[in-house]
């Protein structure tokens, strides 16, 4: 091969790979993506989760209705009578309180263990302790201040179980579910007094209600009356101590309220068992015959107490305030049908008893229904009749002929300072203006009524 022929050729590979170094970088072209596809596909994925959103709802509704259920069932159970069923030889309120209280202990550690399944390691775990109990107690608070905090989460807690557990005895467990379940309108009461909430007019009808149904319940059998308040009581104090539990929690997550939660079982258990010990042992105030107590139903009792509180808190957290508000309506038809066909302690129901029991399931869909359904509503039913919607038509259409009138004037005016033969069309026409505004206030109604109540 020739020297020409090598020099051609190294030539030809130069210029190949010039060509491809200057070349431009191919890019793909973009796929094509169907624009109804994508929209089909977030409509599914929004439908979905509103499917999933309800069926939670629902789920934590009937779980929260059946813990109450057994609470109050299990409860009824652990009196047990001699063999003369005027002597209750297992009388335990006082005992049950403390060791239903205990069971909430476990609520934190039930926490950090759904964090070590998420694979957290042991020092995010205490870090997250430290971090909750500094959110929890602060420490520019003085220690007066957590002992009054645990005093008043204690004494509410305690007037709760102890009230319902009391009263069972011998209330109808149908009268103690309707009466527990006006719970939701006195917290939106307290809501709208101690957190400042905002004021819905529905809501408020929706107290008067279930208060009528509560007071219609507790005079339906007056020998039982003061353990019917004793219900009532357990109602206005179970609202309590919910407002009071989210006011003194600054964030509200699990963590928070598991913490709280395992500290009023540890304050229960350290020092509210002389109460127990005074009424049970030293005294018979509250006689137990130790052989004879009902461990069954005793644990469950606590396993009922830690299911409703700890479902009533993931609801709180997780769902919309209409189904927060709906949490207990189950409850009703469920220890109905659980008393009269199952356990045959319910025979006949009074009319008192439906009348109440219709105003307490009015009351909380009431209480449940949405703000905005409300505003719509009353946009609707007042817009063509309010007094204040036509005064506010008539101030727009003259506030809209004086502000159109002296806009004309302004160029009336700039388009002839300086001309002055334009003077007298434009006197002519400030008058024309007055004159239209003048009988415009004087036809409306109200200038009317007036006039007519001065000369009339």
């Amino acid at each position: 091969m020739s020297a020409s022929e090598v020099e051609d050729k190294a030539s030809v590979a130069r210029s190949e790979v010039s060509v491809k170094t200057n070349s431009p970088p191919f890019h793909r072209p973009p796929p094509l993506i169907d624009q109804n596809s994508v929209s089909k596909f977030k409509s599914r994925r929004i439908t979905v989760n509103k499917i999933y959103k309800v069926f939670w709802s629902i789920l934590v509704c009937l779980i929260v209705s059946c813990s109450l259920i057994g609470f109050v069932e299990s409860a009824k159970l652990s009196f047990v009578s001699g063999s003369n069923s005027t002597i209750t030889i297992v009388n335990p309120p006082s005992f049950l309180t403390y060791l239903s209280t205990s069971w909430l202990i476990s609520f934190y550690p039930l926490q950090c263990i759904t964090h070590i399944f998420r694979k957290e390691k042991k020092n995010d775990i205490i870090n997250n302790l430290k971090l909750n109990l500094s959110g929890f107690f602060p420490e520019s608070m003085r220690w007066y201040k957590y002992v009054f905090r645990m005093f008043v989460l204690v004494v509410l807690w305690n007037i709760i179980t102890y009230s319902i557990i009391k009263s069972s005895n011998l209330v109808p467990s149908v009268d103690i579910v309707v009466i527990f379940c006006t719970n939701s309108s006195t917290m939106y009461l307290l809501h709208w007094v101690m957190l400042h909430k905002k004021f819905v007019a529905l809501r408020i009808i929706a107290f008067i209600l279930s208060s009528s149904g509560m007071i219609v319940n507790v005079y339906d059998n007056t020998s039982i009356i003061w353990y019917k308040i004793l219900i009532s009581t357990a109602t206005v104090a179970y609202a309590v101590f919910h407002v009071y539990t989210r006011s003194i929690i600054v964030t509200k997550n699990q963590d928070h309220i598991s913490l709280l939660y395992t500290l009023l079982g540890l304050v229960n258990t350290l020092f509210v068992w002389p109460i127990f010990v005074f009424t049970s042992l030293v005294t018979s105030a509250e006689l137990i015959t130790w052989n004879n107590i009902p461990w069954n139903y005793f644990i469950g009792c606590g396993i009922s107490i830690f299911t409703l509180f700890l479902s009533t808190e993931i609801a709180h957290l997780t769902s919309t305030r209409g189904m927060r508000n709906l949490l207990f309506i189950a409850a009703i038809p469920i220890i109905y049908i659980i008393d009269t066909y199952w356990l045959k302690a319910l025979s006949k129901i009074s009319d008192l008893q439906i009348v109440s029991l219709v105003l307490v399931i009015v009351s909380i869909l009431l209480a449940s229904t949405p703000s905005s359904w409300m505003n719509l509503c009353s946009s609707k039913i007042f817009k063509k009749h309010s007094p204040y919607q036509m005064r506010r038509v008539s101030i727009s259409a003259r506030s809209n002929l004086i502000g159109n009138g002296g806009v004309r004037m302004s160029a009336s005016l700039n388009n002839s300072a300086s001309s002055p033969g334009h003077r007298d069309s434009l006197a002519s026409e400030m008058l024309h203006k007055i004159g239209n505004i003048s009988t415009h206030i004087f036809a409306s109604q109200k200038t009317r009524q007036r006039l007519g109540s001065i000369f009339g």
